[in-house]
Formats: C-alpha cells, sequence, structure tokens
C-alpha cells in the first residue's frame, strides 16, 4: 500500500510491506536553515498503542557519547535525512506516521511544520504470491540490542523466530500442506540440513503423503553434511543424490506440491535448507500458488532426477523456459539453468538498463560488466544495488 500526504510545505509518502513501512519526506530547501530535523511519531490502530520512533544517533552537545545499541526518540534527538525505514511494523497493521519538522536548539528543539499520513502494511499471505524476506541480520545492531552478544543457538527460539521473520515458518507451512495419501513434495536442495525442515518432510512422508527429495551430492563437503542430516533423520528411503557428469553445484532450492501427481503449487526463492539459509544469510521464500508455473518446475525436478550430463541439460531447459518477449505480457515466466549461452544474462540486463523508474538489485559475488553497464548508463531514474562485499570500483 501506498498514501501520500501534504501539509503547507511539508508532505510525506508512506509505502508499506508486510514488516517494514517506508516513509519518504520532502521540505523546501528554502525552508531548511535552522532546521534540526524531523520527529516521528507512529500511532498503531490495531494495537492501540502512540509512541515516538526512537534512533540512534543523538546531538554531540546534548548527547556526546551514546552508549552502543542505546535508543533515543526522534522527538529530542530528530533524524536528518528524508527516508526512514520503520522495521517493527507488524502485518495486516494500521498504522498513522506523524512527521515533525524541529526548529530551535538541539538542547531544546520545537515542533514546527507537520504531516500525518495513514498506511495498512500487507498481508503475509496473499492470493497468488506469498513473499517472506527473513532478517539475515546475526551481525546487526538491532540484534544485538535485543539479544546481546551471543549466537542464535545461545539465546535460543527467540532469536531464530526473529532472524527468520516468517521464512522457516513457510516453508514447513507449505510441506505440512502434504496432509496424506494422493499429496506429494518434489524437493530440489543444495544445503539440505535443516532440522525443522527435514523433520517436517520426515512427518510429510509418514503421513503417507508422496515424497522425494533431490540432492547436491557431488564429492565434497556439502554432500557430506547432507547425507550426515538424511541418515539422522532417517530420510534415506525419500532422498536421491543429483550426481550429474559436468554439474559442480546442484544449487536448487524448490519444492514442488502435488496432487494425484499434478503441481499444484511451488516452492521457490534464494533459501537453502539450512541453518544458515534460513537465519543467516539474507534471502527470500517465494511461493507461487498457480499451478502452471508449478507444473514447470516439477517437470524441472523430473529432469533433473535423471542426472544426465550438464552439457545434455542446458539444451533442454532453454527449449522448455525460452526468453520472453515481452515479460510484462505473460507476468509470471521461469527461465531455469544452466543453459547453453550467456543470452539470459544479456536479457537481465537489458530489463535492467530500460527500466524507466526505478532499479533494484541484489548482487552476491560482485558485478558483471553487464550489469554496471546498466546502472552507469540506464534510463531508470533511481538504481540501487545492494552488494554483499565492495570488491572494487565499479
Amino acid at each position: 500500500m501506498r498514501n501520500k500526504k501534504t501539509n503547507g510545505d511539508l508532505s510525506v509518502q508512506a509505502i508499506a510491506g508486510t514488516h517494514v513501512v517506508l516513509l519518504g519526506i520532502d521540505f523546501p530547501q528554502q525552508n531548511c536553515p535552522g532546521l534540526l530535523g524531523f520527529a516521528l511519531r507512529r500511532e498503531d490502530h490495531t494495537e492501540g498503542e502512540k509512541y515516538w520512533l526512537s534512533g540512534y544517533k543523538t546531538f554531540k552537545t546534548v548527547e556526546p557519547f551514546p552508549p552502543p545499541g542505546m535508543l533515543y526518540s526522534t522527538r529530542q534527538h530528530p533524524i536528518q535525512g528524508f527516508t526512514w525505514s520503520d522495521f517493527s511494523a507488524k502485518p495486516e497493521h494500521d498504522y498513522t506516521y506523524e512527521v515533525f519538522a524541529l526548529t530551535g536548539t538541539p538542547a531544546n528543539p520545537e515542533e514546527a511544520d507537520n504531516v500525518a499520513v495513514k498506511i495498512r502494511t500487507e498481508s503475509e499471505h496473499g492470493r497468488t504470491h506469498h513473499v517472506h524476506f527473513n532478517r539475515g541480520a546475526a551481525a546487526s545492531q538491532e540484534y544485538t540490542r535485543l539479544f546481546g552478544d551471543k549466537r542464535p543457538d545461545e539465546v535460543g527460539p527467540a532469536a531464530f523466530t526473529w532472524l527468520s521473520r516468517g521464512a522457516a515458518e513457510s516453508i514447513a507451512d507449505f510441506v505440512a500442506r502434504a496432509v496424506g495419501p494422493g499429496w506429494g513434495l518434489r524437493v530440489g536442495a543444495y544445503e539440505f540440513t535443516d532440522e525443522t525442515a527435514l523433520k517436517a518432510l520426515g512427518a510429510a512422508r509418514d503421513r503417507d503423503a508422496d515424497v522425494e527429495v533431490l540432492y547436491h551430492a557431488k564429492d565434497d563437503e556439502q554432500k557430506i553434511a547432507n547425507e550426515t542430516a538424511i541418515q539422522k533423520f532417517g530420510l534415506e528411503n525419500i532422498c536421491f543424490p543429483r550426481v550429474a557428469q559436468g554439474l559442480t553445484l546442484s544449487h536448487n532450492k524448490t519444492i514442488v506440491l502435488t496432487k494425484a501427481g499434478a503441481a499444484q503449487a511451488v516452492l521457490t526463492g534464494s533459501t537453502n535448507f539450512s541453518i544458515g539459509g534460513i537465519y543467516g544469510h539474507s534471502n527470500v521464500v517465494h511461493v507461487c500458488e498457480r499451478d502452471d508455473v508449478a507444473a514447470k518446475y516439477l517437470w524441472l525436478w523430473n529432469e533433473l532426477k535423471k542426472n544426465t550430463p550438464k552439457s545434455a541439460d542446458a539444451g533442454v531447459l532453454v527449449g522448455k523456459t525460452p526468453l520472453p518477449g515481452d515479460p510484462l505480457a505473460q507476468q509470471i515466466t521461469a527461465i531455469f539453468s544452466p543453459r547453453d549461452s550467456l543470452q539470459a544474462l544479456d536479457w537481465y540486463a537489458e530489463q535492467a538498463k530500460g527500466a524507466n523508474d526505478a532499479l533494484f538489485m541484489t548482487f552476491a559475488f560482485g558485478m558483471n560488466q553487464r550489469f554496471q553497464d546498466a546502472y552507469r548508463n540506464g534510463t531508470a531514474k533511481l538504481r540501487y544495488a545492494l552488494m554483499e562485499s565492495m570488491s572494487g570500483p565499479t
């Protein structure tokens, strides 16, 4: 949901997801002399709460040495920027955000212009798509403030729940939909070690659902970890190794739900079925309820189970999932890899470079030259790239 409100010279636009509300503030430059910053107050109409939002930064003349992790009201120490993300929002809640321009002195800030905007956060469960981003922030400042300098396994369930933010739960819920005979699950996994996920699959098997798992089994440490977990949880009779010739990584992270052998829905995304994937790294779980999309993933799973050489797979996958001519016309397009050329990478770069309003991408292992060109020379007015780490100027 989006909403924008203006009061005099001050305006605010709110963009709400499920767990985050982004505020964008606009205030004329000629009004900024003497401006200390913006104070933010949130009213939660769903839970009946109203309070000033807090931040970590302070006025040096008022609080020169703030303790690490200490939060301060924005009414006394306002934000000095034009955007703010409220990460404490909850799904399906109604909020009012008030923005106050503060003037005066750091020791005695005074309210000047103000504006208020109402917004409702989204549901975690859509009709066609359910998308869950974990927090993936085990080393973050907020994690440390909440749980101290402790590993999640030292803290216990509260830390894992906070880090998961619905990712682990969505995997378990998806597996639970295979309620018994006639239902099935086809799993493609690279990292296959998370206790909750593996126990859920074992429980589905015990309900007489038809469960099969294709797991990464090349001769490496991940194979050892996978097979150790498979044996630990007694899943040997439903797990099959992916050992195709020429394959380095079987980098799958998918589950297809079937009924009477026909695909019903698919769980995909970037999340490995491991503690690191679900709770540590920044990842997403995406459930798509379209049976035609799920059917393509089921076809892919059946192809991969044949363990044909990688070179043979590439041509077959290109034929089954060609690049779309007009992606907006189809809305949802499955593009599988490995492929026998870099045409798919070129296609993605073309979409990025031709974006009109905004471009947002994530890069885990550096930025390919094609996308460097898209960011330098693209048409999007706003371009953001989230990098795992900076590897040098791009």
